[in-house]
């Protein structure tokens, strides 16, 4: 009786295998997604702060909350961006809630090796500040080898002697300190004495 039951059991599973196998949907092989499709970062930090060094001299920092390396040259950032700089007398500083980098290099290992980065996008409550004057914008980027930091969105520009809003962005030459506001302008400014 008991083998009776067990070949009663095997034959309705067979079966039951059978009838589930001629009644699925044929779905089409997908095809293998390439590398470079494939968007998983290869290193994840959480809150981190970075260190810019010339020599054994830290010169600037920056610190947030998440960031990731992706493939093959690309670092993306997110929360509570806050950059500075640690080698001047004058306060610079700048904060956003995201950024990316990227950088003249082909991979991880050439990244170690030569670090220079070619192009950062930051966005989203974005401010740069030096000493008491802040600029507000939503969208920045900053074109490294040309020293240049530029945007094409409104921008606000605040400190004790102005408070000026420009529509139609601005570009800052981070070697000359040279600032340009596209307007048309609107705001305040207040006599200002040469440094």
């Amino acid at each position: 009786m008991g083998k009776n039951i067990i070949v009663a059991l095997f034959l309705l599973m067979l079966g039951a295998a059978v009838l589930i196998f001629t009644r699925r949907d044929p779905q089409p092989a997908r095809a293998p997604q390439s590398a470079e499709h494939e968007k998983t970062p290869r290193i994840l930090l959480e809150e981190f702060t970075l260190y810019e060094y010339q020599g054994s001299k830290a010169v600037s920092s920056l610190s947030g909350k998440f960031a990731s390396f992706m493939d093959p040259n690309t670092v993306e950032m997110f929360g509570n961006l806050q950059g500075q700089r640690l080698d001047s007398k004058r306060r610079e500083f700048f904060a956003a809630e995201s950024a990316t980098m990227q950088f003249a290099a082909k991979g991880l290992v050439e990244l170690m090796k030569n670090s220079r980065p070619q192009l950062t996008t930051i966005e989203n409550q974005v401010r740069f500040g030096y000493d008491d004057v802040i600029l507000y914008t939503d969208y920045a980027r900053y074109l490294h080898d040309q020293e240049r930091l530029i945007s094409d969105l409104p921008v606000r520009i605040q400190g004790p002697k102005v408070d000026l809003m420009g529509s139609k962005g601005f570009e800052y030459q981070t070697k000359t300190k040279d600032l340009k506001v596209f307007g048309p302008l609107e705001g305040t400014l207040l006599g200002l004495d040469a440094d």
